[in-house]
């Protein structure tokens, strides 16, 4: 098969900080970066989208600071209003990770895993497939190691049917996620499905705490063995939950942009990145959904500090839990463990201590 190559996008300018001092950014644009939680069909390039619909704005309001979603389905139809004229083919499906990934190589992100919806990827291909568009699409852009997941929604096999069976057998797929509406139940066949996949060696996720409480969080951790939780939020919400994460060293892919537009918490002030990053829960920092919140990674640490509280030392620990969590060898992760630390302490101001390097 053949795919057409997509131009560099650039980084957007900012959406949700009036300005970033100009030290910060320069901080953070220094810092090597992993983005851990970003949907491929959440991600597409508004200049792809467009190119189909040459009506709509330049500007989706979306994008507006005030936006918030009514409601989890209203922006689950905006995502298939958006992405479903365009993600049409695995040639679409190829330049569209190709852009999302130049997108994030221009924000000094080493390392990036992404996934794209089973039902998303049925309407290109099998998923097979769609896998190896999605991998050839991230091979074009050097610098950036790229690791595949296939989302699987909790209600996908009574209702897509047994085609998710062949997920696993993808020869591009790193692990799995799971995705859907959170308060549907935990069927025993996803139970089934998570354990195989960890004895054939995949990486599983769970979505949980977002629009559910803490008690969803502890449900995916328990009964899915996953040491990976996709926001996990509202986590915060009782204190036995936060010891069983922080004891498990189960690592929350936080998306404050996405928590903010889709009400999850009131404000970036109120969000608890802070309070369960100081509890000891280790805590990545990522986008989820950069078409339909207008956010970037970038713009994701400057908040850290303009609104939640945490200093230059968190985000240099937060960039480094990016990497703890990542698909690669020890001596890769080290690597980039060690030049975040060397990075980050070397433009600390004096007034913010000392980060131990690795050795």
């Amino acid at each position: 098969m053949s795919f057409s190559h997509a131009n560099p996008p650039l980084v957007p300018s900012l959406r949700y900080c009036d300005s970033i001092e100009p030290e910060l950014a320069a901080f953070i644009d220094a810092l090597p970066k992993a983005e851990l939680h970003l949907h491929i069909d959440g991600a597409l390039p508004w200049e792809q989208i467009r190119s189909t619909d040459p009506s709509l704005p330049e500007r989706p309001d979306v994008w507006d600071r005030n936006f918030r979603f009514a409601s989890f389905e209203a922006f689950l139809e905006l995502c298939d209003y958006y992405c479903m004229p365009w993600l049409t083919s695995l040639d679409r499906c190829a330049a569209s990770v190709e852009a999302m990934i130049r997108t994030c190589a221009a924000q000094n992100v080493r390392y990036v895993e992404t996934s794209i919806d089973l039902g998303a990827a049925l309407r290109i291909g099998s998923p097979a497939d769609v896998l190896a568009a999605m991998r050839v699409g991230a091979s074009r852009v050097e610098g950036v190691t790229v690791r595949l997941f296939m989302g699987i929604s909790r209600d996908a096999l009574p209702r897509i049917g047994p085609v998710v069976h062949e997920v696993l057998d993808a020869p591009d797929l790193n692990g799995i996620d799971l995705h859907g509406i959170e308060p549907m139940p935990i069927e025993p066949w996803v139970v089934e499905f998570w354990r195989k996949a960890q004895e054939m060696g995949k990486m599983t996720k769970a979505h949980a705490g977002e629009f559910g409480p803490a008690a969803s969080v502890r449900e995916v951790v328990e009964k899915l063995n996953v040491t990976r939780v996709e926001h996990g939020t509202r986590a915060i919400e009782n204190p036995e939950v936060v010891a069983l994460l922080r004891d498990r060293n189960v690592i929350l892919d936080v998306c404050p942009i996405s928590n903010l537009k889709l009400q999850v918490v009131p404000s970036l002030a109120e969000h608890p990145i802070a309070a369960l990053h100081r509890s000891g829960v280790i805590c990545t920092l990522n986008t989820d959904d950069p078409l339909d919140f207008g956010s970037t990674l970038r713009e994701e640490y400057a908040l850290l500090v303009t609104e939640m509280g945490l200093d230059r030392q968190d985000l240099i620990t937060i960039a480094t839990n990016g990497f703890r969590a990542a698909l690669l060898s020890v001596e890769e992760k080290n690597q980039l463990i060690g030049e975040v630390k060397r990075i980050g302490t070397s433009m600390l101001p004096a007034s913010e201590g000392p980060v131990a390097l690795e050795r």
